[in-house]
């Protein structure tokens, strides 16, 4: 980017090395396999892409929403993002101020996500908190990222850690070897026969949910878990097509035991695929793309009965707002 004239757009960080820059404004990017195609990037003083702040409004409504990129809306307009769209489409049926905080951040993990929710975003307060479930978590890599931020659990873990972290003769023997040795991490496995571990492991993605749950039990915040569809999603017409996701099936049992919600996007709008993505990037939304899969998001929101605080009157016209009984949807 700094080389097209850009902006940098990130800044290294404690977990995973980078994070966005904080207090982007109006940063001008453009895609390096479409540089006709440009959009706009600012962010708050904690590297959201947001302009709330932490100190909370008291008629408001605030969910947090956390994933990767798709989820933050690269290559769109803020405008345009998931987080507007479900935001509209809420306050359209609530008397209450709907915020939506977008606290994705491109490239995280579902360890990543907990974490930065941890750090910084529980603090904005939120009311409600949605993750999407990121794809990157089968990423194939060297160290986990629990291990990064934690270390290795066993001996054999330990090792490879500190082999991959501080032997700079270990990295050039597996280039040696390797073909795809000096790619951080691979999409899939079968790539290269050089012994790789998952981004985030099944145990680590539920350890992370725990943690999230956790998180938020002490203020009765309740959270819920999301799948977003892929390119191959939006191509089928019905749910029965979909393949299994990978990964999926152990988080999706202990959702189902912990009573935690999730909101599986995957089969919401299919059959235009082509449109609802970029032609030069499958792998993120366009515009019509964002605007359908978000409104799907908030009916779904609106069907388990979020926003969760309704009012006989709209808040501007009384001081003390008298709360009504929650509606019910079927």
């Amino acid at each position: 980017m700094r080389k097209l004239g850009h902006p940098p757009a990130y800044e290294e960080n404690a977990l995973g090395g980078w994070r966005l820059q904080p207090n982007l404004r109006k940063a001008d990017l453009s895609y390096t396999r479409a540089r006709e195609h440009n959009f706009v990037l600012n962010s708050n003083e904690d590297g959201l892409r947001t302009t709330l702040e932490r100190e909370r409004n008291p008629y408001s409504w605030r969910l947090a929403i956390l994933g990767d990129s798709t989820t933050m809306g690269w290559g769109v307009n803020a405008e345009d993002s998931l987080g507007e769209v479900i935001a509209a489409r809420l306050q359209s049926i609530s008397p209450l101020n709907i915020e939506v905080l977008n606290g994705a951040q491109p490239g995280y993990s579902t360890w990543q996500a907990i974490w930065l929710y941890a750090e910084v975003i529980q603090h904005y307060r939120p009311d409600a908190v949605l993750l999407f479930l990121p794809l990157h978590d089968q990423n194939q890599v060297l160290i986990s990222d629990r291990e990064s931020q934690e270390g290795g659990n066993s001996l054999t873990a330990k090792t490879r850690v500190w082999l991959a972290t501080n032997s700079r003769i270990y990295a050039n023997l597996r280039k040696l070897r390797y073909n795809r040795a000096a790619d951080v991490q691979l999409p899939a496995e079968g790539m290269t026969k050089e012994r790789r571990v998952d981004r985030v492991p099944v145990e680590d993605r539920i350890e992370s949910v725990e943690r999230f749950k956790a998180l938020n039990e002490s203020r009765s915040v309740p959270i819920l878990l999301g799948q977003l569809p892929s390119y191959g999603d939006l191509k089928r017409t019905s749910a029965i097509e979909l393949e299994p996701r990978a990964g999926l099936q152990a988080v999706q049992a202990y959702a189902d035991q912990q009573g935690i919600s999730m909101l599986n996007m995957r089969a919401c709008c299919g059959g235009d695929a082509d449109a609802m993505v970029f032609p030069f990037d499958e792998g993120h939304y366009s515009v019509k793309g964002n605007r359908l899969i978000g409104e799907a998001i908030a009916d779904q929101l609106i069907a388990l009965g979020l926003p969760s605080k309704q009012y006989s009157t709209p808040p501007e016209d009384t001081e003390t707002p008298e709360e009504a009984p929650a509606e019910t949807s079927n």
